[in-house]
């Protein structure tokens, strides 16, 4: 700075001296200057005041007015002067004498008590928010370590025992190789995986535990009024007392629930996570099981039978929910309105519950900590919630009939409304117990009654009602609409004509009762998406929608539940109103599949689909992409003319229509992976393949990396190609047998696969195979998905006892449940259907449409 000044200095003094005067005045004018610049005392800002009001008049020499100016640039007080003069509001003067006003004692004591006020309230407003830090020495204790744990101050990293403290910030990393344990000041514990590093920063409102990376499993303390959080940088998780696992590493992260209750916040999207679920933060972050994630743990052994009460709840509700008998009849889809556009049904599940509460209580029983947990001063509070609900469950028992029944209908063509309806057999006593619950209600609400019980939908005078009730005749019926509930009586009396029965989607379920169902979910698409208003697109966007869109074309959904042959399963089913587009309509009909014969009958794992014709396919893409984008096109073509190769008449014009993907035996330690495709031109094929080879070599070589080598032999009669990267043990090999390519990555797994074949000893000859097919008149299949997972977990036991890791008998624990799974596809001219003995949820993500039907059904209802 003060050279900087020096120079200014230096011009002032050069125009200076440009002015006609006496030499020894212009150096002694220039010798005060400096003087004034390097005194630093309080007389400074004075000297330069002075030369304020001159520069505003602008008498000011421009040598004095530089050397203001750059005063001012670092003094407020000097600048706030020449502003007020520029303003006309005061003068220097005025100012110096409003510093000197005597101010009275009282205003004085005023001032101060009023800022008190003032930062108390703001301090007060902070303890809430819980915006104030915490400072502690004691907010991390370090109770055990397997290994080596390190705490960072600054550039170093430093050794820590077990036993030591440490503040909050303190930033801690365990080793390769380590476990270790600490707890925090509320008592909450987190046991940290290797490698893992976090930090603690406390404030009033509770402890957040800052994850940098890693993976910990945390058993939280009741946090009271409070919360204890992990900050990941992708997502926050918040929680009160529970156990749960957060693993945080390049691709995102994981949140898994043991025990308990978890919220995730990610940006302005909140997610509710209970016992034995999951979240992950990106879409491209693959879930895992939850007992996978606790594996690690020196408690696994706990967790994982804390997972494995949660699995018997869940039977527990299977078995209440699931009906014995399917129902063939569905009366009640006769009467509803005309316009209904969803229709579900279920079995009476009200007069099972008592199974349900009784399978929690045994449940609870059998888990010593849940035991705890069930009889501490908090779980009597629940517990006291819970007899609440038995007693209203309970009171409804034996009321309703077999079957009961969900539906939205359109109001007036305008509106999408619920409508819930069951028979009923004892009116009377149904609407005392109505009549009870909603005294109850008003009794505990001021007043105020949850719902209107009505006898006549068309007698005057009804009141307005956030939700009404009819009991009559045998039936019972509750909706927000009372138009709905009109209908419905209309139709009644009229015998069942001109309601849902006149609607060609009845059609639809009214098929589902002739097969029997038990829980049942019908959609009708069309109708649904002609609520969306309309809105103009251009041609390319239209296009594009359709191309992509997988509800194009469809006209009904159906999902529903049932037993076959003591057996669970799931399917859904799309009805075609009109030719899909896009990757519905490139799934073939069901047709053997030779594939299949290449595979272990002990296969782990088994996916395959059969195609249309390939070049056909290849054809809709590229006319998608001359409609969209002509540019892509235009590179596409050059492209191939670099390779060499034409994707359309060199590939796909060689391939056939069938494709499949397993892992045969274990998945450790290395997955003996291998791919099938059926290939009708071997020789074209592999031409393009050494093609697409030479082109990546050459880019390889431009960049200065090794080439990939490529290689043949004969083996066996067969001509064996093997591809593979220098300095890297990966490698590909595959070869041509019977119109199949198989690769794999050793030429054991390709062997065994031939041998597979020839012996006729494979996966479609494999009892848990066929066992795990789902029903159907078609013997064949259009695509499938197959896992063995009582082979996966027995893999991980060994991994795990291997390691002298404790775990837990999962496979004791799922001698009650389905251990190979299934999901089978058959597409026809007319629908797409999708059977599971999985979870219905699979069956929807198997053709990647759950989440543009869930958004819809959203957007429609809300």
């Amino acid at each position: 700075m003060k050279d900087k000044t020096k120079n200014l200095l230096d011009d002032a003094t050069a125009q200076v001296r440009e002015r006609p005067g006496d030499s020894s005045q212009i150096e002694e004018s220039s010798g005060r200057v400096w003087r004034e610049i390097v005194d630093e005392t309080s007389s400074e800002c004075s000297r330069f005041s002075s030369l304020i009001p001159a520069y505003h008049h602008g008498t000011l020499d421009e040598a004095r007015s530089t050397l203001l100016l750059e005063h001012m640039k670092e003094c407020y007080s000097c600048k706030s002067q020449l502003r007020r003069l520029q303003s006309g509001k005061t003068t220097g003067t005025d100012s110096a004498a409003r510093k000197t006003r005597n101010i009275p004692v009282w205003m004085k004591w005023g001032s101060l008590a009023a800022g008190l006020v003032v930062m108390l309230l703001a301090a007060q407003f902070m303890y809430w928010a819980g915006m104030l830090p915490l400072v502690s020495a004691d907010a991390v204790t370090v109770k055990s370590i397997e290994g080596s744990l390190f705490t960072l101050d600054g550039q170093e990293i430093l050794p820590v025992s077990a036993g030591e403290v440490y503040s909050y910030g303190k930033i801690l990393r365990t080793g390769p190789g380590t476990g270790a344990l600490v707890t925090l000041r509320d008592g909450s514990e987190i046991e940290l995986a290797e490698r893992t590093e976090f930090s603690v920063v406390g404030s009033w409102k509770g402890d957040s535990i800052r994850l940098n990376r890693g993976n910990v499993i945390i058993r939280a303390s009741d946090q009271g009024s409070g919360r204890l959080s992990v900050l990941t940088g992708d997502c926050d998780v918040t929680v009160q007392g529970t156990i749960f696992s957060v693993r945080h590493g390049l691709k995102g992260s994981r949140v898994s629930v043991i025990e308990g209750e978890v919220w995730v916040k990610k940006g302005e999207n909140n997610t509710i996570l209970n016992a034995g679920q999951q979240y992950s933060s990106r879409e491209n972050l693959g879930s895992r099981t939850v007992a996978e994630e606790v594996r690690w743990s020196r408690n696994s052994s706990e967790y994982l039978k804390t997972l494995s009460t949660v699995s018997d709840i869940h039977r527990a509700i299977d078995q209440v929910t699931m009906s014995r008998e399917l129902r063939y009849t569905g009366a009640l889809a006769k009467i509803l309105p005309r316009d209904t556009v969803i229709y579900g049904a279920a079995p009476n599940i009200v007069d099972r519950s008592d199974l349900f509460f009784q399978a929690i209580e045994d449940a609870i029983a059998d888990n010593p900590k849940l035991s705890e947990a069930w009889n501490s001063e908090k779980g009597l509070k629940i517990q006291a919630h819970i007899e609440e609900l038995k007693d209203l469950v309970f009171s409804l028992e034996g009321l309703f009939g077999e079957e009961l029944v969900f539906a939205v209908s359109m109001d007036e063509g305008t509106e999408a409304l619920p409508i819930f309806m069951a028979e009923t057999r004892d009116v009377t006593a149904l609407k005392a117990e109505l009549s009870g619950i909603n005294d109850k209600i008003s009794l505990e609400t001021k007043g105020i009654h949850s719902f209107t019980i009505i006898e006549d939908p068309f007698a005057p005078g009804l009141p307005n009602s956030a939700f009404f009730a009819w009991c009559s005749g045998g039936l019972f019926a509750a909706s927000p609409s009372l138009g709905l509930l009109q209908q419905v009586a209309s139709v009644d009396a009229a015998n069942a004509t001109g309601g849902f029965s006149a609607n060609p989607f009845y059609e639809t379920v009214a098929s589902q009762y002739d097969q029997g169902v038990d829980w049942l979910l019908a959609v009708d698409l069309p109708a649904l998406m002609a609520l969306e208003d309309s809105r103009e697109v251009d041609q390319v966007s239209e296009e594009e929608e359709t191309f992509l869109n997988p509800l194009k074309g469809i006209g009904h959904l159906v999902a529903k539940r049932r037993l076959v042959n003591g057996q669970t399963e799931n399917q859904v089913v799309f009805s075609f109103i009109e030719e899909p587009t896009g990757v519905l309509s490139w799934l073939a009909e069901p047709k053997p599949m030779g594939a299949m014969d290449f595979v272990s009958p002990d296969a782990t794992l088994a996916a395959g689909f059969s195609m249309r014709d390939p070049l056909q396919i290849v054809d809709e893409l590229l006319e998608h992409i001359s409609l969209t984008n002509e540019e892509a096109l235009e590179e596409l073509g050059e492209f191939q003319d670099k390779i060499g190769l034409d994707i359309r008449e060199d590939i796909a014009a060689s391939l056939g229509g069938e494709a499949l993907f397993s892992l045969d035996g274990p998945i450790l330690p290395s997955p003996a992976w291998k791919l099938i495709l059926e290939v009708y031109d071997p020789a074209r094929f592999q031409g393009a393949v050494e093609s697409l080879v030479s082109f990546i070599n050459a880019r390889r070589s431009e960049s200065g990396q090794a080439p990939l080598s490529f290689g043949s032999e004969q083996v066996g009669g067969n001509t064996l190609y093997s591809l593979h990267s220098s300095g890297s043990s990966l490698a590909t090999y595959y070869l041509f047998a019977r119109g199949y390519m198989i690769a794999a990555p050793d030429y054991s797994v390709i062997n065994n696969a031939l041998q597979y074949q020839s012996s006729g000893y494979s996966l479609v000859n494999s009892s848990d195979f066929i066992n795990s097919l789902p029903s159907g008149d078609s013997v064949d299949l259009s695509a499938f998905y197959y896992h063995d997972f009582r082979s996966i977990l027995k893999t991980l036991q060994e991994a795990t006892n291997s390691a002298n890791v404790d775990s837990f008998d999962f496979l004791n624990e799922m001698e009650n449940g389905p251990t190979h799974f299934m999901s089978g596809v058959y597409r026809t001219d007319t629908e797409l259907a999708i059977s599971s003995n999985s979870d219905l949820q699979d069956c929807w993500s198997l053709l990647g449409v759950l989440g543009p039907i869930r958004d819809l059904l959203q957007d429609r209802l809300n």
